[in-house]
């Protein structure tokens, strides 16, 4: 089948030249054609200053500085011998005269199985890269901010550590006198104060002494930050089976069906991991004391990130989740000391020591229907 042009629309080859050269003028990157001794073929346009008909019949490399046109005529020379195509970067002159940074790639033409010309795309990117160059300058800047920040928040954090531990440590000696001193009056002055000395004595004594434990527990949280971690595999199902015996054998009266999941191992430092097991199976194990049958049960759980996790689950009290958010703090309780003693610093603990293993721990809870405790660590 043979189409025929209608009359009047044959293209002649000065129009259609003409056509190529408004098309390839209005782009912005520079487009040579070079023979195969690298001169100027043809040229879409030139930067501002030069005049066409100079560029025409130059060396391509004529307007590169030494270093650049080096590495251009060898590039070109390897095109020619190959056959294959080749690309560089180099410093030039941009369209409007100022100096920039371009891409370049040789396109060798083919004829006959011999390099005919050379089509050169040479692509403005100075805007690109100084972006891009603007953009590392100031990732860099900001990483320099954050390692610096992130040294004055190291800093200050030991500096918290070394009071907290200081003052600890130092007002364990007067409260013991508090307390010893309160005893001996009790002890020996008695016959000599009525009944209400004595009972502001015993509230003294109880008062020091439990200021005495919540110094010990802030000590405790200090020395979790002190020394290296020692991570190994740990067997938590046999860890909490040990931890729950030790709880039963203290009170054998209580009835408490425990379900542990066989082959629950994570890799953690072994100490540290048996105190994340005490204070969370010990939660469990004092708030399900209300329960005729109590239930503890450890096993396998998902993290939010799809990643396992461990679950401890009990019948318990339970709390409200609105007040989720004070659970891991230090000294924080969701319960009267009436009901369930303590001081609040277990679960803080817990969470200590998960951080700096770099995992992680939340609770699920309902009011009288019990809580379930989970925690994660990195593989």
């Amino acid at each position: 089948m043979h189409l025929r042009r209608k009359p009047g629309t044959r293209t002649t080859l000065r129009e259609t030249e003409a056509r190529f050269n408004l098309i390839t003028q209005s782009l912005k990157d520079y487009i040579l054609i070079l023979d195969p001794h690298g001169r100027i073929v043809f040229i879409n346009r030139t930067p501002a200053g030069v005049a066409p008909e100079r560029a025409v019949g130059a060396h391509f490399t004529s307007g590169l500085i030494p270093e650049a046109g080096a590495v251009a005529r060898q590039l070109f020379q390897e095109c020619i011998e190959s056959g294959r195509q080749a690309s560089y970067t180099a410093p030039g002159v941009r369209l409007d005269g100022t100096p920039g940074w371009f891409e370049v790639r040789l396109e060798p033409v083919l004829a006959e199985g011999r390099v005919q010309s050379v089509v050169v795309l040479a692509v403005d990117r100075t805007e690109a890269w100084a972006a891009e160059e603007k953009l590392r300058c100031l990732t860099e800047e900001l990483e320099e901010r954050v390692r610096e920040r992130t040294g004055q928040l190291e800093a200050s954090n030991k500096e918290l550590e070394d009071l907290t531990y200081a003052v600890a440590h130092d007002l364990r000696s007067p409260l013991r006198g508090i307390d010893g001193f309160s005893e001996v009056l009790l002890e020996d002055y008695q016959d000599r104060m009525d009944e209400r000395g004595r009972h502001y004595l015993r509230r003294i004594r109880h008062g020091a002494q439990r200021m005495g434990l919540l110094m010990e527990s802030l000590l405790n949280l200090s020395r979790l930050n002190r020394g290296e971690l020692d991570p190994v595999a740990v067997d938590v199902s046999r860890m909490s089976r040990e931890i729950l015996d030790d709880l039963a054998r203290g009170e054998p009266e209580r009835r408490v069906a425990v379900s542990i999941q066989p082959g629950l191992r994570v890799r953690a430092d072994h100490r540290m991991l048996r105190v994340v097991l005490e204070n969370l199976l010990g939660n469990a194990w004092k708030f399900s004391a209300t329960r005729a049958e109590a239930r503890i049960e450890v096993g396998a759980a998902a993290a939010p990130d799809g990643t396992g996790a461990v679950c401890i689950r009990d019948n318990g009290v339970g709390f409200d989740m609105a007040f989720a958010g004070k659970l891991f703090g230090s000294f924080q309780r969701l319960h009267a000391d009436l009901d369930f003693p303590g001081l609040g610093m277990g679960l803080a603990m817990a969470q200590r020591i998960l951080h700096r293993h770099g995992g992680q721990a939340w609770a699920t809870a309902e009011p009288d229907r019990g809580a379930a405790f989970f925690f994660s660590l990195p593989a």
